[in-house]
Order: structure tokens, then C-alpha cells, then sequence
């Protein structure tokens, strides 16, 4: 079910690095301007910013629509999270100058296509592979364990 809160007022001060050129509607370039608001986010609230990174925002006057991929479910359920939907809304109501609805979906027929979700696949693969070589080493190193292995042919596993 999305978590949907909507404000009607905003009493927190804008920090002074928010844009004051958006107060009316939101720049042409949507994306651009979603990405500036995480870039921004990201300072104060990082984890949150990028499980947001995995998502796509439809920005309109008074809403955005954040959708995330089937295989970003996790990232859906965090943000879920009443008080990391207050911090968004919040933050991205101060961002764009206006109270802004915030909406959060999970559209389970979709998968990511997001540089962001290919990059942390990358590292988490390379982090697996770097660990595998060091239990690799570790076992040339340790004598007693060499000997387990060779005694009972035993092998190295994922």
C-alpha cells in the first residue's frame, strides 16, 4: 500500500543552499531538478537519499510522485517509514519553496534501471569477489587449515 502524507503548511526555516528560483512551478527538466534536491538530501540524511536514488520522481505543482522499481521493494519499505516520509516531504517542500504532496509507489512491474542501483550492484560484486580472494590467501596462510582441506577434500564455496 503507498505511504501518501500531504502538508498544507511548512514551519521549518529553508536552508540557505535550497533555490529560491522554483517557488511557483518546478524547471523543465524534472529529473535534473529531483537529482539537485538528492544531491542536497544527501548531506544531512545519506542512507535515505540513496535508497531515493532508486526511484523515479514525476514532479507537479503541488505533488511528487515517487515510484520505485519491483526490485527496489526494500528502498520502498524504508522510505515507507512515517518519519522518513516526514523528512523527505519535508525537505523536499523546503527545496522547492512550496508545501509538496509527497507520494511514494511500488510499481511491482517494473524493474531499476537506475546508474545508481547498476553501481552499487558492481561494488557489492567486486566487495564479494576481493573477500573470496582474501579467504583464498588466508588459507595459504594458515597452516592448520590447509591440512583440514587437504585431509577431508574440501573446496572453497560462495
Amino acid at each position: 500500500m503507498p505511504a501518501s502524507i500531504e502538508t498544507t503548511s511548512s514551519d521549518e526555516e529553508e536552508p540557505d543552499s535550497y533555490p529560491s528560483s522554483t517557488r511557483n512551478s518546478f524547471p523543465p527538466d524534472t529529473q535534473a531538478f529531483w537529482k539537485s534536491f538528492l544531491k542536497i538530501f544527501e548531506k544531512n540524511e545519506s542512507f535515505l537519499a540513496v535508497f531515493l536514488a532508486q526511484a523515479k520522481a514525476e514532479l507537479t505543482d503541488d505533488s511528487c510522485i515517487v515510484t520505485f522499481a519491483n526490485d527496489a521493494a526494500f528502498q520502498y519499505q524504508q522510505i515507507s517509514k512515517k518519519d522518513h516520509v516526514d523528512k523527505v516531504r519535508n525537505s523536499f517542500s523546503a527545496f522547492a519553496g512550496r508545501a509538496i504532496k509527497l507520494e511514494l509507489l511500488l510499481d511491482k512491474t517494473a524493474t531499476t534501471e537506475s546508474p545508481v542501483h547498476e553501481e552499487a550492484v558492481a561494488v557489492v560484486q567486486k566487495t564479494r569477489r576481493a573477500n573470496r580472494y582474501d579467504l583464498e590467501a588466508d588459507i595459504e596462510k594458515e597452516p592448520v587449515i590447509k591440512v583440514v582441506f587437504e585431509q577431508f577434500d574440501g573446496e572453497l564455496m560462495e
